[in-house]
């Protein structure tokens, strides 16, 4: 079996035998290895320096541990043998440690469902998921199990699906493209969004709730927030709900955290570029500037504006290290 496929294959397995909880934590362990290992490992360390006690010399003497055993593992002789046991063991001890301490019991360790559960605080998160043993949705909300949605679709067609939607971005602007890209539209809409919909409605998730999107394998490059029927006196997905994404659910519980350390700091960035140097012209990206500029300078810290000449990646880069929130109003591409 591949590694890349063992999350999403355990995924399927766990809900086929009424694991739903399992399913969650094992595909999120899957995906936090492929997106945010080391992203959660920095951030855990910074979270043990800033903690009271030994927290901070704790963190240090991992960190030195941590880089002489790696030293030690990439040198390697049968003389190192006894040394790197011996850190081996310092090394343990002081995760143990760590994991004694308040909120840290879990230190190096997988999340459990119950911390994950978290990420469904704001809105429920659907995680969306194709194997070679099913497709299937499952809806984390805050306040009882998961929801499960079987999806009447094959990992294949889904693979085929996607490499339609991706083929489309070569070939944007034209009637005919439109037309193949409201097609795949539908699609999504009909096997996958819509019973995830009435799902959302029959757990009591109002209309007009935001909802996150959690998709995994070939799903990821699919605009599920896109879908809908396009029909006259029928809504679309954009319709019913507001729709995000996030790459795991812990990712989504360590940004509420992080956005609730700096909530007294709201500093925003809107970045248009209406004047790219390949694509059509976007006439409206000033006039949707200006409109957020209109509702959001009142209440945020500070606003920046970079339009198309100051709308440079050099230029977004360094606003996203100075900001916490961002609006983008260009073309996008799908990769």
């Amino acid at each position: 079996m591949a590694t890349a496929s063992l999350a999403v294959d355990a995924f399927s397995c766990s809900i086929r035998n009424g694991a739903l909880t399992t399913a969650v934590e094992l595909v999120e362990q899957g995906r936090a290895v492929f997106w945010t290992h080391l992203a959660r490992f920095r951030t855990t360390l910074d979270e043990l320096s800033m903690a009271r006690n030994t927290g901070a010399a704790l963190a240090e003497e991992f960190k030195q541990l941590s880089f002489r055993l790696r030293n030690a593992l990439d040198q390697t002789t049968e003389d190192q043998s006894s040394q790197i046991r011996q850190m081996t063991m310092q090394w343990d001890d002081v995760v143990l440690r760590i994991r004694m301490l308040p909120n840290f019991s879990r230190f190096l360790l997988p999340p459990l469902f119950s911390d994950l559960q978290k990420a469904a605080k704001d809105g429920p998160v659907i995680i969306v998921n194709a194997s070679q043993y099913s497709c299937d949705a499952l809806i984390v909300l805050s306040d009882q199990g998961p929801v499960h949605v079987p999806i009447d679709f094959t990992r294949n067609e889904v693979s085929e699906l996607s490499s339609k939607f991706q083929s489309l971005s070569k070939e944007f602007g034209s009637f005919d493209t439109q037309y193949k890209l409201a097609e795949i539209l539908r699609k999504l809409w009909r096997v996958i969004v819509d019973p995830v919909v009435q799902a959302l409605r029959a757990s009591n998730v109002q209309p007009g709730s935001r909802i996150w999107w959690c998709p995994t394998a070939e799903f990821t490059l699919l605009p599920l927030h896109a879908a809908g029927p396009y029909e006259r006196a029928r809504n679309n997905l954009s319709q019913i709900y507001i729709s995000s994404y996030t790459p795991t659910l812990a990712t989504l519980v360590r940004a509420r955290q992080h956005v609730a350390q700096y909530a007294s700091t709201q500093n925003f960035v809107a970045i248009g570029q209406g004047n790219p140097d390949r694509g059509k012209e976007l006439r409206c990206v000033a006039p949707e500037l200006a409109a957020i500029a209109r509702r959001l300078v009142p209440i945020v810290s500070s606003f920046t504006s970079l339009e198309d000449g100051e709308a440079t990646v050099q230029g977004a880069l360094d606003a996203l290290n100075h900001n916490q929130w961002l609006h983008l109003a260009c073309h996008g591409k799908p990769n």
